[in-house]
This record gives structure tokens, sequence and C-alpha cells, in this order.
């Protein structure tokens, strides 16, 4: 298992990638993102975090993940992604639904979560369905 600061971060990491499409500079992405490892690293904001109720908690992540998908989902709209073709639209559904219900892959000593589990399947299936078949 990944220690909670390497998470934490990565999962930080993962709602600034959607910064750059809203906020438009790397620099300040790159700034939030050290900022937030460095406060993983603090056991005296670990410390003020704990004492915060699981329910508090709990609403905030359901704001925050809510934000990052709806933000991926102005992405969708911005870029005209037809969701007429049945492909974006078995990606876009497995995604979603493997992200949401926190499907994590368990192999061995290798953990992969639920963001990280839809993050690979997204990308498997693109390049499954972009596959090109030559024609003799």
């Amino acid at each position: 298992m990944m220690p909670p600061v390497v998470t934490g971060a990565i999962v930080m990491i993962i709602g600034l990638n959607l910064a750059p499409a809203t906020v438009g500079s790397v620099a300040k992405t790159l700034v939030a993102a050290l900022i937030a490892i460095a406060l993983g690293l603090s056991p005296k904001f670990g410390a003020v975090i704990s004492i915060i109720r699981a329910a508090i908690l709990g609403g905030a992540s359901i704001v925050v993940f809510g934000l990052i998908t709806v933000a991926g989902a102005k992405i969708w709209i911005n870029n005209q992604v037809d969701f007429n073709n049945n492909k974006n639209l078995l990606i876009a559904a497995a995604t979603l639904i493997l992200g949401t219900g926190n499907f994590a892959l368990h192999i061995g000593t290798f953990d992969l979560g639920g963001i990280g589990t839809a993050t690979f399947a997204a990308i498997l299936l693109n390049a499954f369905f972009n596959l090109k078949k030559e024609v003799n």
C-alpha cells in the first residue's frame, strides 16, 4: 500500500490536471501541486485535518469529485466529443462507472484505486477502439 501522502497528492494532482483547462497557466498548476505535496508531508496539517468529522470530509469529497467530473464533462463538450458514436459513449460510461464505483485492481502487492483503474481502462479502450485495420 502506498502511504496517504503519496495517494493524497496523486488525487490532488489528478484534480489539478483539469486546472490548465480553466486557469491557463502551467506554472500556477505546478505551484498548487507543490503546495499540496508539502501540506501532505506536514504532520501539523495532518493533525488539523484529522480533527474534522468524517461526515464533513465525506461531503467535501463528494463536492470535489463532482466538480472534477463536471469539469471533465465540460472538456468533452468544449471539444465537441460525439456521443452519438458508440465508441465514445462506451469509453465515457466505463470510465465514469469504474471511477465513481471505486473499482480497485489488486494484483499481488500492486494496488490501483478506482481513479487509476478508470484512467487505465479509458486508455486501453481508446487504444482498442482506434486500432486501424489494414485494408488489403
